[in-house]
């Protein structure tokens, strides 16, 4: 077998194996050796009872010459783990192969909670996992959107306004120029209350082992600061702003700065003060439904 291909097999992170046309693993790589703790040479030492459904993924990869995904159930010893890939042919010699890499589908989620916490704001983010057509493979959305509830597939473009279309569309084409940076915007969206203006955040990443996609972060974007410090007075049932910094405990400068300059407060600010006057956060961040949890 190619020396070439084997140095290569063995320096990916991903579980590989290099199969023939009837399933016989020809190579396994040291990532799935070290999971698998046993030298395998037959899928279903792999596989297990997906064994049969798996080989004729292989051979219908092989026959077509085309990439085919993978997406089964192994048993790692510790418990059953959906594990998802790609199979792509090769010929060697005359000879019809194919390279098979996968992963756990945990690792694919780490992977992208991991982006979200690191570019995430705020609570009220609304998290979105998008692929090239722009339909939602995975999302989290509060509860004043009207995707909550849905299952994916759907795409965003039903909540944005139809005058917001094409600035949204280039922001999906900027984000594609620039792999991993974000690109904002403001666009109306339509949300249960009512419009809305809202802050996207666009982040592109290409990946050809798990699909080229965008992650995608929403939250109303109103004029929070003045609007919150005025529900927080209410909270609290104060009416000026010496007032209030007493009951936040920091000096009545600090709030003074934040109404002057229209930045963002703290968010310890809002905790406490939900906590203290047992508010619910959406109505103190962003004025949206009820004052008061129910009972």
């Amino acid at each position: 077998m190619n020396n070439q291909i084997i140095d290569f097999m063995n320096m990916v992170s991903q579980y590989g194996l290099i199969l023939d046309f009837n399933g016989v693993i020809l190579h396994c790589n040291p990532p799935l050796q070290d999971v698998l703790q046993y030298p395998v040479s037959r899928l279903d030492e792999v596989f297990g009872n997906e064994a049969g459904s798996v080989l004729a993924k292989i051979q219908s990869a092989i026959t077509s010459r085309s990439l085919t995904a993978i997406d089964v159930e192994i048993d790692f010893g510790d418990g059953i783990h959906p594990i998802f890939g790609q199979i792509y042919p090769l010929e060697i010699e005359d000879k019809y192969l194919a390279i098979m890499l996968f992963h756990p589908v945990d690792t694919l989620h780490r992977l992208e909670n991991a982006l979200f916490d690191r570019k995430s704001k705020l609570p009220t983010d609304c998290r979105w996992i998008i692929d090239e057509n722009y339909k939602t493979l995975k999302f989290t959305a509060d509860e004043d959107c009207i995707f909550n509830g849905r299952n994916p597939g759907f795409s965003l473009f039903e909540a944005i306004q139809e005058k917001d279309h094409n600035l949204m569309f280039a922001a999906f084409e900027k984000a594609i120029l620039s792999p991993g940076e974000m690109i904002t915007i403001t666009v109306d969206a339509q949300r249960k209350h009512g419009i809305c203006r809202v802050e996207a955040d666009i982040i592109y990443l290409a990946d050809m082992f798990y699909g080229n996609r965008y992650f995608v972060m929403t939250r109303p974007a109103i004029s929070r600061t003045l609007h919150i410090l005025t529900r927080m007075a209410e909270a609290y049932q104060v009416e000026n702003d010496k007032d209030l910094a007493v009951c936040l405990g920091v000096v009545s400068s600090a709030i003074s700065n934040v109404r002057t300059n229209n930045r963002e407060m703290p968010d310890t600010w809002l905790v406490q003060c939900c906590l203290d006057c047992k508010i619910r956060f959406h109505w103190l961040y962003g004025g949206i439904g009820e004052k008061f949890f129910e009972g």
